[in-house]
């Protein structure tokens, strides 16, 4: 793979290609390759299917990353909702400041961090 690009180089090639997000290190050079440019100009001429499968592995493995990265954020809001269930059995809202409220609120998520599975 190429050394890091220069981050203009990125941005223009975001650009110019219409894609959301910065181009990849991989991304930039299978890109490069089509062009006949960079370090994987002689895959795409002698043996394309290896940038085919360089770039299926990138996405395969991104998209395991995303699926991790779901699976921690629903776990994190449902900690927080039971944080929030139990602050708000512990409140009686007549007498209570929200001071005390967020202080038991996050006694709870202690609690939950110590104990997680309830």
């Amino acid at each position: 793979m190429t050394d890091k690009p220069d981050l203009d180089e990125l941005a223009r090639l975001q650009k110019d290609c219409g894609i959301p997000h910065l181009p990849t290190p991989l991304t930039y050079d299978l890109r490069r390759a089509i062009s006949g440019e960079g370090p994987r100009a002689y895959d795409w001429q002698d043996k394309p299917h290896r940038l085919v499968f360089d770039a299926c592995r990138e996405i395969e493995t991104q998209a395991r990353e995303v699926d991790a990265l779901r699976s921690e954020v629903a776990r994190l809001r449902e900690a927080l909702e039971r944080a929030a269930k139990v602050a708000d059995e512990q409140t009686n809202y007549t007498t209570i400041t929200p001071f005390v409220h967020r202080e038991r609120v996050r006694a709870a998520i202690r609690n939950l961090k110590e104990n997680p599975n309830g």
